[in-house]
């Protein structure tokens, strides 16, 4: 998916990853990251508080 051909990947330790320029930096990762919790956090908030509004239904533990 990031433009390599079969035969640029190396097998061994590097686990079939190309020798350089794959992956993103490390920096962009935690930048990610917080992106992912920052969007997610408000969902999450609105379903416990929906879960503690509605115990009658049992199933949502389960989610």
């Amino acid at each position: 998916m990031q433009g390599y051909k079969s035969s640029d990947l190396v097998f061994g330790f590097n686990f079939g990853r190309p020798k350089e320029g794959s992956g993103i930096a490390l920096w962009a990762v935690y930048l990610v990251w917080i992106g992912v919790v920052l969007l997610m956090y408000p969902l999450c908030k609105w379903y416990g508080n929906y879960k503690t509004a509605h115990p009658e239904k049992k199933w949502l533990r389960y989610l």
